[in-house]
């Protein structure tokens, strides 16, 4: 069994060292897309959180009986 485990890891290593370093390479416009993409989804998942946070807090004052909602 370990044996096996061994050989096949080596020709897992062998094949990811082989076959796949050539795809490791980003040129300037994957790089600046894949950037673009993280600060983008960062700024979203922040707009996204705000707003629940905004409507559980919200949710909280109605239910405890004051309607006066902020304007901030």
């Amino acid at each position: 069994m370990t044996l096996v485990v061994s050989t096949t890891f080596s020709k897992t290593s062998l094949f990811m060292n082989f076959y796949l370093t050539p795809i490791a390479y980003l040129d300037p416009g994957t790089g600046s897309m894949l950037l673009q993409a993280i600060v983008g989804g960062s700024a979203g998942l922040f707009v996204f959180v705000r707003h629940l946070w905004r409507s559980f807090r919200y949710a909280e004052q109605t239910k405890a009986g004051d309607t006066t909602q902020e304007t901030n």
